[in-house]
């Protein structure tokens, strides 16, 4: 059995990284989101199917170079 969770890269940043400066905020109060979802979920996709399953769920999107969220 395979615990939930496995083989995800924990405890770091993934993507870019906005700062905390009020200029670099979301309305001037949150992190601003600096990743695109299709990039994530097309690395656990691949990462689960063994194969470059991204084209296929989202049509037309080139997922750029992986950002490691699993080993």
């Amino acid at each position: 059995m395979i615990a939930m969770g496995a083989g995800v890269s924990g405890g770091r940043i993934h993507g870019p990284w906005p700062g905390l400066e009020e200029a670099a905020l979301d309305e001037r109060v949150d992190l601003a989101v600096k990743t695109d979802y299709r990039q994530v979920l097309t690395e656990l996709l691949t990462f689960h199917g063994g194969e470059p399953l991204g084209a296929g769920v989202f049509p037309g999107y080139k997922a750029p170079s992986p950002l490691g969220i699993v080993a």
